[in-house]
């Protein structure tokens, strides 16, 4: 009934007809499957987002690659209100994570992955679901088997007792603030019932920023905008070792100063002076709406 009424699929049910998840955007329901022993997931609101995400990722050095080139930040910040008992089975993902427990217990189990910087997670719970979910598990496995050196090298659904022999257990308690570095396994299961608030970062890599540039480079010449037109694979490989002279030829001349010039350095934090101690009995002022204009943001 849950999961006709509230948008689950068939395909999100387990074996015993049991509704996994489901999306809803009615609170009530939501709150009311809570309640009844479920765990709920969801994001922050935009404004929150902004504050928390480009605030983390500026202090880090991210810089504008945190950020979409309309200046919308990249990343996003969750929330988890988990009731005791609830699992979450071995994976790792392609962000950095920040999870600040603020509420009840976790225990993390983490373990050091293969794939240093993944551009895609690795979820072999996903395998064991509907068709959709199974191709989106094994586009991740060929990802990043190409990434760690071949099919050998990487192990999509590694057994349990592997990542389980020699990990790292820790214990989230209210207050525990843990950095899980992107790509790294870990199982995740509430001890009690938690919340917990995650902040998620995700960052230009140098291979989108080296490709954007030499496609703009390569737009300059005739040769790199005419369209592909063959009639034999010989005559497609000659024009292509064409391409390959040009591009060569206009990586050779890219300097860093031409990626990274003067007027793009890394965007100045607003800075708010906080009360001092003998200003605690005094008047409070009135709190400024987050608005854009209290935003950091990036230089001109």
């Amino acid at each position: 009934w849950v999961s006709g009424r509230l948008g689950g699929r068939p395909g999100e049910q387990s074996g015993g007809g049991r509704a996994e998840s489901f999306k809803t955007e009615d609170a009530e329901a939501a709150l009311a499957c809570h309640r009844a022993g479920g765990s709920l997931y969801f994001r922050a609101p935009e404004e929150v987002s902004d504050l928390l995400v480009t605030a983390l990722s500026q202090q880090l050095g991210m810089s504008y690659g945190a950020l979409h080139p309309d200046g919308a930040a990249r990343s996003e910040v969750e929330t988890f209100a988990s009731r005791a008992g609830h699992t979450t089975d071995w994976h790792f993902d392609f962000m950095e994570n920040f999870t600040l427990q603020l509420s009840g217990s976790k225990r993390w189990r983490l373990k050091r992955g293969d794939v240093a910087h993944p551009v895609r997670g690795c979820t072999p719970m996903w395998r064991r679901k509907d068709a959709a979910m199974l191709g989106a598990a094994e586009q991740q496995a060929k990802c990043h088997a190409q990434h760690s050196g071949g099919a050998a090298a990487f192990e999509p659904e590694p057994a349990a007792e592997e990542l389980e022999e020699g990990c790292e257990d820790v214990l989230l308690t209210p207050g525990s603030f843990l950095y899980l570095p992107a790509g790294t396994w870990h199982r995740v299961e509430c001890e009690e019932d938690s919340l917990s608030v995650n902040v998620s970062l995700i960052g230009l890599c140098w291979a989108d920023v080296l490709g954007d540039a030499l496609k703009q480079r390569l737009r300059c010449h005739p040769a790199g905008r005419a369209p592909l037109c063959l009639h034999s694979l010989a005559q497609g490989r000659s024009q292509l070792a064409d391409a390959l002279a040009l591009l060569a030829k206009e990586a050779a001349a890219l300097r860093p100063v031409d990626l990274l010039p003067a007027c793009m350095p890394p965007p100045r934090p607003l800075q708010l002076a906080l009360p001092l101690a003998s200003e605690a009995d005094a008047e409070p002022a009135e709190p400024a709406e987050a608005g854009p204009p209290r935003r950091f943001r990036r230089n001109p």
